[in-house]
């Protein structure tokens, strides 16, 4: 068992909206300590949430911040996966593994507003992305939650707990396919 220093940092970490994935510090912590992290964070009214892809972090019902950001992180994630899409040069599927390319992606270009066509500017402009600065805040506040990654080269790339937006994504392809 973890001392109570350790187990209380890694709670504090997953209060600040971060997802601890298997490459950070706490993972293990946590991993061992399952139970005594579900009940910290149930008594302070959040769901624990456990993932098979190896991450976990915290949620909370019917916050509207919490509803704006989460908005802003699915449509900033589905335009890159359109985007992507478009330039990509590879036979390779664009699923999670691509996404968790370690050279990462050159978001700032990809994204910025101005080259964007009118339906992605009308979808970002819906959630109030209505500027690369503000598109740049949403990346950063993904970065401090750990769904991205600023790379020493500049590029960005996603983490683990970017698996909540891939499978939500394949929900609405199968939904679409259905139709």
């Amino acid at each position: 068992m973890q001392s109570n220093e350790h187990i209380t940092q890694a709670i504090w970490e997953l209060l600040r909206g971060k997802h601890i994935d298997l490459d950070h510090r706490h993972f293990p912590i946590i991993k061992e300590n399952e139970d005594v992290f579900i009940q910290h964070v149930n008594a302070l009214g959040y769901q624990f949430i456990s993932s098979d892809l190896g991450f976990y972090y915290l949620q909370r019902e019917g916050k509207k911040e919490e509803t704006q950001t989460s908005s802003r992180f699915c449509c900033l994630f589905f335009v890159t996966v359109q985007r992507l899409d478009e330039i990509k040069d590879t036979e390779e599927p664009l699923d999670l593994n691509y996404l968790l390319n370690r050279k990462g992606f050159d978001l700032d270009s990809l994204l910025n507003f101005s080259q964007l066509d009118d339906t992605l500017k009308r979808m970002f402009r819906d959630v109030e992305l209505i500027s690369n600065e503000k598109i740049n805040e949403v990346l950063n506040k993904m970065s401090t939650m750990h769904f991205t990654e600023k790379l020493d080269n500049g590029n960005w790339r996603f983490r683990r707990p970017i698996a909540r937006l891939v499978d939500t994504a394949l929900k609405y392809a199968d939904l679409e396919e259905e139709e």
